[in-house]
């Protein structure tokens, strides 16, 4: 028998070894939506990149035990990060847990010689935190990603493209000036994921201004304010609003020409709507909702982020810049939270070096 390794043999051998600490909705629990395209959770995204393998599972609940055994039967589940890296040596680890956990168990697997962590939004709920674990990630050179999963998608990479004006001489929107945005379940939760979309097609945020809502309650750790974010050439409206009554999973941004649309998880459908003359006042323009041209994102986002997690793992130079939008975004939910807790005064965004 030849004791060379087969071809077949080397091919796993050099697979990405994967462990998911945190094992609820995001984790693996999505999958049990009928409705939801596949992959719709980290497990499932591992497991449909032919980069990585998924080696171990860690949470502290029954439930997560129960989908584990369904969605990825075979694999060791420990109810302890310590036991499962006593255990195992995974190559990297993604962090999926609740983001009061995050900080923890960066450090945790970082202790443990983690080279490279996928983390859920938010970083963490602390600013000051942010900074820690940012710093000890880049002392210990730990390719440290944070999930913002909108920003890797095919298609709001090429709409950032065309709103931006790069290589187009002439858009059919225009410049934005204008716009709002709906977001669920508080502002960490998932404000996050817009608030990182609109800067990703935005450019940074200047300064905020937001007031704490006196209809929509967040959950613990957690705040649901209105807010305004002013960008270099437009403000937008950030308002929140409860999926327990239905969804409304859209940003719209409006142009001197025209106006975009991202609905359908914030950006799987892309609406471009131009303009018209009005039909009721000859004087103005209107936009002419019937002949939008509609763009739709064929591959569900968790496909995107482990395409974009394991190109930072092949290329280092990447991470340097994940780690600075990162930190841009949580000095933003800083932001808001001391401007709402100020009754809407106007709070200045800081940038400092990571």
């Amino acid at each position: 028998m030849d004791p060379r390794p087969s071809k077949a043999t080397d091919s796993i051998m050099k697979k990405i070894k994967t462990a998911v600490l945190g094992c609820g909705w995001i984790g693996i629990g999505a999958s049990s939506d009928i409705l939801r395209d596949d992959p719709a959770t980290h497990v499932a995204g591992i497991q449909a990149n032919s980069s990585f393998t998924l080696v171990g599972l860690q949470d502290i609940s029954t439930e997560s035990l129960d989908n584990a055994m369904r969605f990825a039967p075979g694999i060791p589940f420990f109810d302890s990060p310590i036991d499962l890296f006593d255990s195992i040596k995974p190559d990297a680890v993604v962090i999926a847990s609740p983001p009061e956990n995050h900080i923890e168990l960066i450090r945790t697997s970082i202790q443990y010689n983690i080279k490279n962590i996928l983390c859920e939004k938010p970083l963490c709920l602390d600013l000051d935190e942010a900074h820690e674990i940012i710093k000890i990630a880049k002392k210990n050179k730990v390719n440290l990603v944070i999930n913002h999963m909108r920003r890797f998608s095919p298609l709001i990479i090429k709409l950032r493209s065309y709103l931006r004006n790069v290589y187009i001489r002439d858009t059919l929107t225009g410049q934005i000036c204008s716009g709002y945005g709906f977001y669920d379940k508080g502002l960490y939760h998932c404000a996050t994921h817009i608030i990182d979309l609109l800067v990703f097609l935005l450019g940074d945020v200047k300064s905020v201004s937001a007031v704490h809502s006196n209809v929509y309650k967040a959950c613990e750790h957690d705040i649901s304010p209105e807010a305004i974010l002013t960008f270099s050439d437009c403000q937008i409206s950030l308002k929140p609003f409860h999926s327990s009554q239905y969804t409304l999973a859209e940003i719209s941004l409006f142009g001197v020409k025209g106006a975009v649309r991202l609905r359908h998880m914030w950006g799987r459908r892309i609406e471009l709507i131009g303009s018209k003359s009005c039909l009721d006042y000859s004087a103005y323009s209107e936009l002419n909702e019937t002949e939008s041209k509609i763009l739709l994102e064929e591959e569900p986002y968790m496909v995107s982020t482990y395409r974009h997690f394991e190109s930072t793992i092949k290329n280092p130079s990447l991470v340097e810049s994940s780690l600075t939008h990162s930190l841009h975004i949580m000095r933003v939910l800083d932001s808001i939270r001391e401007s709402a807790d100020q009754s809407g005064a106007i709070t200045y965004i800081i940038e400092d070096k990571i």
